[in-house]
């Protein structure tokens, strides 16, 4: 799922019925659910405009760049994730 440059991996909780959605790449957790596929949509748009707009509020810089990583399994994507979080991971 992607939207305005984010993405999102998705899950499904059975035990509790809903989506569940979490945000990749960003140093920010957040995450976003719905009971519909239709719903987790709309609540992962309202999850990044949230995020932008919290992130203008307090001067904070929304960084989007990370999620180019697809696999941290290997030393290579490890290397290059803590890379791109300035040595963080």
């Amino acid at each position: 799922m992607t939207y305005l440059g984010y993405h999102a991996a998705i899950s499904y909780d059975k035990q509790d019925r809903i989506f569940v959605g979490t945000v990749l790449g960003i140093a920010d957790s957040i995450s976003f659910h719905a009971e519909t596929k239709s719903g987790l949509q709309a609540a992962f748009h309202r999850a990044i405009n949230s995020y932008l707009e919290m992130c203008w509020m307090f001067g904070k810089e929304a960084r989007e760049d990370y999620w180019a990583i697809h696999d941290l399994s290997t030393n290579f994507g490890k290397k290059r994730f803590f890379e791109w979080n300035e040595g963080k991971y």
